[in-house]
């Protein structure tokens, strides 16, 4: 057996088809093989003479390679914790986020956010936002209202448009909107407001803001307002 019989032989044990030479090329019976794999046979076999013989080259035919479907896996992944939800900062939420436990926020959402509780972001929100205790640390952003059933505490470079409603609020970032607060209002150095101020208490640092009015009461108290009727 020659060496191109020997070649043939083993191309078809190789691949399973039934294979014929035609005019210098290889052709595949019962089988519509795609013209790259039929070159690539063709390159594989390389006839040289010598001495009026044909020899065979050991060159392996090449396997055409396969084109990127441009498709990548998400490098992270919204992640559910025993503590709550965890929402990282490659994820754009599009609607309403409703969780019983923690929402911790590096992302978007763009929708309204209720837990029963507590909300910590990074991110930003476009929606309101209902939660047991509310944290925005640094950059983080809100437009909307806020309502806490506890504390609300905003750190330096958070934006808020809309108002706050909590039992006790700690304001460095910014505000534009009304704060209204059942019990403490703590305004630190870099705290700014556009709005007006509803508490029973306040506290200011040097350096702190604000744009509109500020009404302080004692609540429950029925006689709060006589307390201000001074006469000399």
């Amino acid at each position: 057996m020659s060496n191109k019989e020997n070649f043939l032989f083993f191309f078809k044990e190789l691949t399973g088809f039934d294979e014929e030479q035609q005019h210098g090329s290889i052709a595949v019976r019962g089988s519509k093989a795609p013209a790259e794999r039929v070159k690539a046979a063709d390159q594989a076999v390389n006839l040289t003479d010598q001495g009026g013989e044909k020899n065979l080259s050991k060159t392996v035919p090449a396997v055409p390679k396969t084109e990127s479907t441009g498709i990548r896996a998400p490098e992270r992944a919204p992640m559910q914790t025993e503590n709550g939800t965890y929402i990282t900062e490659n994820m754009k939420v599009k609607g309403e986020v409703i969780s019983a436990a923690n929402i911790e926020l590096f992302g978007r959402i763009d929708g309204n956010v209720e837990t029963k509780g507590s909300f910590v972001s990074t991110g930003t929100v476009v929606g309101n936002v209902k939660a047991d205790s509310v944290l925005l640390t640094k950059n983080s952003a809100v437009k909307g209202d806020i309502h806490s059933l506890a504390s609300v505490v905003v750190e330096a470079d958070a934006v808020i448009i809309g108002s706050i409603t909590a039992k006790s609020v700690k304001l460095d970032g910014k505000v534009k909107g009304n704060l209204f607060v059942e019990e403490m209002t703590e305004l630190t150095e870099n705290a700014l407001i556009s709005g007006n101020i509803e508490t029973t208490c306040i506290s200011t640092s040097h350096g702190s803001r604000i744009r509109g009015s500020i009404i302080t009461k004692l609540v429950g108290n029925t006689e709060d307002d006589a307390e201000f009727e001074i006469e000399v």
